[in-house]
C-alpha cells in the first residue's frame, strides 16, 4: 500500500500534525518517511504536545510497558491514538487479539473505536478517552473495562470450591491397616482420590466392592495414583 494512503486515508495523519511512532517494526518508519511535509518523530520529547501518536506492540507485557508512554505524549481529546499489534494469521506470535490483552489501555481510560489492517502482519486499533466514546461503539454491552471489574469482583465472591473427598467407612478401615498406602492416598489429588472412592462405591454387589477395597489397597501399593491403573 502506498505511504499516503496508508498515513492519510486509513490512519488519519494530517500533513501538519504533530506525530510520534513508538516501537516501530523494521521498515516502517521508512515508509513513512516516503512522505513529505510530514514530522514524524520517534521519540516523546515534548510530552502532553502530539497530534498523533502510533505504537506498536507485540505482546501484553508490551503494552504494559509502552502505553503509559504513549498516553503521556498525547495532546489531548482530538489528538488520535493508534496501537498497532500483530494478526493471528501472521507470522509474530501474540498474546493479544481485538477483544484480548487491552487492561492496561482500558485502566488508562481509553476504549477502543475502530480497527483497520495496516498490513499482512499487523492490525491498528484507534483508541480515544472513554468520556468521549460515542455509545453506539458500547451499545451492546459494557466497556472492556467495567467488564474486566466484574469478572474481578465476580472472581472475589465465588464460593470456595470444596476439595474434600468423603472417604467411607469400609475404605477407612482398610487405609488403616496400611501405613504406605495411606499415606499415598493422602497425597493424591482431588481427582484422583475422588476416582477411587467413585470407583469404590460404584461396585452394585457387596462382594464386588469389598474385592475392589482390596484392590485398591495393592493399587495405592505399587505406586498406583489411579485405579485405573496409571
Amino acid at each position: 500500500m502506498p505511504a499516503s494512503d496508508l498515513a492519510l486515508k486509513k490512519l488519519r495523519l494530517r500533513e501538519d500534525a504533530k506525530a510520534v511512532v513508538l516501537n516501530a517494526p523494521e521498515g516502517y518508519l521508512e515508509l513513512l518517511g516516503d512522505l513529505e511535509g510530514f514530522d514524524v518523530r520517534t521519540e516523546v520529547d515534548e510530552p502532553g504536545t502530539f497530534d498523533f501518536v502510533q505504537l506498536f506492540v507485540k505482546s501484553v507485557a508490551e503494552l504494559q510497558e509502552w502505553v503509559p508512554l504513549a498516553v503521556k505524549a498525547l495532546g489531548g481529546g482530538d489528538a488520535i491514538f493508534w496501537i498497532a499489534y500483530p494478526k493471528k494469521s501472521g507470522k509474530i506470535k501474540t498474546d493479544i487479539s481485538r477483544d484480548v490483552g487491552w487492561d492496561v489501555v482500558d485502566e488508562a481510560a481509553y476504549e477502543g473505536v475502530s480497527l483497520v489492517s495496516i498490513d499482512e502482519t499487523w492490525s491498528s486499533m484507534r483508541f480515544r478517552p472513554r468520556a468521549s466514546v460515542d455509545s453506539s461503539w458500547t451499545r451492546s454491552g459494557k466497556t472492556r473495562v467495567e467488564r474486566l471489574a466484574e469478572r474481578k469482583q465476580a472472581a472475589k465472591e465465588k464460593p470456595p470450591v470444596d476439595r474434600t473427598v468423603e472417604v467411607p467407612e469400609d475404605f477407612q478401615a482398610a487405609l488403616a491397616e496400611s501405613a504406605a498406602a495411606k499415606e499415598l492416598f493422602d497425597t493424591l489429588a482431588y481427582s484422583h482420590r475422588k476416582e477411587y472412592v467413585t470407583w469404590i462405591t460404584s461396585a452394585k454387589r457387596e462382594e464386588t466392592r469389598t474385592r475392589r477395597i482390596g484392590q485398591a489397597i495393592e493399587k495405592l501399593l505399587e505406586g498406583k495414583k489411579r485405579p485405573s491403573g496409571m
